[in-house]
């Protein structure tokens, strides 16, 4: 018997929750190993911010340090908004935190690997050819959040742990819920197969969630930034082979 799926037969609710607006993308197959990674125990005293409609991000950091925001209209760079920022005795030690609309990572050996930093940010760190890793995307920000960085070996001695506690202490969601906090309202675990997109301008996360086949659509969900939700189920009906 044959199965295929009928017309969308249900729009189960769309109701007000109390909750706030989240963020997904697909879950992996296979659980990476997690390596550990230690920070600097700095004091974070001031911040700089942009928000671009449903994006927000928030980069705190030590005395010592200072930065600028860059937007496009200012600068013509692969992040559509960054925060760049250095040491104040080390101007050339830039490192930046970009949102990116647009993310892809490619080249001649070519590693990554998932860390989490000591506040339980997560991040996946790439680095080519064996050499120290350059750059970072958070893992479970509800967009796509970059931090990049150039540093020498002297640099990296003096820097790197605080640049990593930089990075753990930044706020990429704003006033959204994270990926996790999405997975988690969604009511799915680490084996579900689910497909979740946000969209920035709206503030809409969206979410294909599939039967225990990993085929096969079993429903999807909508969260809006004002906590209105629609839920949808997918029914099957057998048809004569």
């Amino acid at each position: 018997m044959k199965m295929t799926p009928t017309r969308i037969l249900m729009l189960l609710a769309c109701c007000a929750i109390s909750c706030i607006a989240a963020g997904l993308s697909s879950c992996e197959e296979t659980p990476e190993p997690v390596r550990m990674l230690s920070g600097a125990e700095v004091t974070l005293t001031h911040s700089l911010s942009f928000d671009y409609h449903y994006t927000d991000l928030t980069v705190n950091l030590p005395d010592g340090w200072t930065g600028e925001v860059i937007s496009p209209e200012n600068e013509d760079s692969n992040a559509d908004y960054c925060i760049r920022f250095w040491p104040e005795e080390d101007p050339t030690a830039v490192a930046r935190i970009s949102y990116v609309s647009s993310f892809g990572v490619c080249g001649t050996e070519l590693e990554t690997e998932v860390a989490q930093l000591p506040g339980g940010t997560e991040i996946r760190l790439y680095s080519w050819g064996g050499k120290t890793p350059s750059l970072a995307r958070y893992e479970d920000a509800p967009d796509t959040f970059t931090a990049s960085w150039s540093l020498d070996e002297d640099q990296r001695e003096a820097y790197y742990d605080t640049l990593l506690t930089i990075i753990d202490h930044a706020e990429t969601a704003g006033e959204v819920a994270s990926r996790s906090e999405f997975l988690d309202f969604c009511g799915v675990t680490d084996d579900t197969r689910i497909r979740a997109e946000f969209d920035h301008e709206s503030g809409v996360w969206t979410a294909e969630i599939y039967k225990e086949d990993r085929k096969t659509i079993d429903r999807t969900v909508s969260l809006s930034p004002d906590g209105m939700v629609s839920e949808t189920i997918y029914c099957y009906a057998e048809e004569p082979s």
